[in-house]
């Protein structure tokens, strides 16, 4: 982002979610609950499917 707060790069929300710090999770709640349900052997669909529930996403 330059100083005039425009951006250098055509903005989408397709490109949006390619950016890797779109993509972890932040919320340490949240985070703790998937490690715990991949420790208790869950699929990473099953995991996937849990936290999206969880975020409405």
């Amino acid at each position: 982002m330059s100083w005039k707060g425009s951006h250098n790069h055509i903005l989408s929300a397709f490109l949006f979610h390619f950016y890797a710090d779109n993509r972890k999770i932040t919320d340490s709640k949240l985070l703790q609950d998937g490690m715990r349900i991949d420790e208790a052997g869950a699929s990473v669909k099953g995991i996937l499917q849990y936290l999206r529930k969880q975020t409405g996403t």
